[in-house]
């Protein structure tokens, strides 16, 4: 899918996230695109950022989830109602689609040149489907068996017209509820792939990723508790991180998008859906969804 390349890569988030302590700081920090769900107010901070992107140099990771927020049944509620008043079908696996962002986003992507793929990703669950932390923390659900199928589209291959991307999304969304109906309407023990397109490729995680993965989880988390541990046992370690409390909750208050604006405005960026490979070589630009 990354053709091999090394990208930095961050995700939008609801802008409300950017408060919490800790974890919100990282966020912005490493510049996470914190969004108010307004286009009108997000479009000049999405402008910004592609336009930093495009002239800083590095490529970037850009993952843009088009649905707007997890398949919740408030939000399928809400798809439904959505799709009555437009005469749209109605979705048992995905919500639609919305259409502005993403047309917005290519499109600006397109203008600075920064675009040459787009890659669509769909998941599904073989055994349990974990819609949020609280299923997971409630009812013990884990998935053990996830499959991913990732797409490369030529963004030559997209329309150029602004309703044209917004069809083209409506589009392929249908095919991708149809994909995940027919891979959900399978039992259990045959949700092991999803239909192979021609040309793809199969793949599964070696010992040694699986094996990776659980040394960063295990590392991370000695190192959590080790910085509980010092931050109660040893003074200036407190001093430290009430410091650090009192700079990053001010920073929330400057004008200007607080803290991720200044974090824009330096070295070392990246953000949700769409990638840049940087190679010397080749000038390969991707999007994902």
């Amino acid at each position: 899918m990354l053709d091999g390349a090394i990208l930095q890569f961050v995700w939008g988030v609801k802008g409300i996230l950017k408060y919490v302590p800790g974890a919100g700081w990282a966020m912005g920090c490493n510049a996470f695109v914190f969004l108010d769900r307004s286009f009108e107010s997000d479009r000049t901070k999405l402008d910004r950022m592609i336009d930093y992107y495009a002239d800083s140099g590095f490529n970037y990771q850009m993952l843009l989830f088009p649905e707007g927020t997890d398949k919740c049944p408030l939000a399928t509620g809400r798809s439904e109602k959505h799709a009555k008043e437009k005469g749209l079908t109605h979705y048992d696996y995905v919500l639609h689609a919305r259409t502005t962002g993403f047309v917005h986003i290519v499109q600006r992507m397109r203008k600075r040149g920064y675009i040459k793929w787009l890659y669509d990703v769909t998941i599904g669950f073989g055994d349990a489907i974990v819609q949020s932390e609280v299923d997971l923390i409630t009812h013990g659900l884990c998935p053990k068996d996830i499959q991913y199928q990732i797409v490369k589209i030529p963004i030559d291959s997209l329309p150029i017209d602004d309703n044209g991307l917004a069809k083209w999304l409506h589009e392929h969304w249908e095919k991708k509820e149809e994909k995940l109906r027919l891979f959900y309407c399978r039992e259990d023990a045959e949700r092991t792939t999803f239909p192979m397109p021609e040309g793809g490729q199969e793949f599964e995680m070696s010992d040694a990723a699986f094996d990776g993965r659980i040394f960063v989880v295990s590392f991370w988390t000695f190192v959590f508790v080790m910085w509980t541990y010092f931050l109660f046992t040893v003074k200036y370690v407190g001093w430290l991180a009430l410091i650090a409390i009192t700079f990053f909750a001010l920073a929330q208050k400057v004008p200007f998008y607080s803290l991720d604006y200044y974090v824009h405005s330096s070295n070392g960026v990246a953000m949700s859906l769409l990638e840049r490979e940087r190679e010397t070589t080749s000038d390969d630009y991707h999007l994902s969804i």
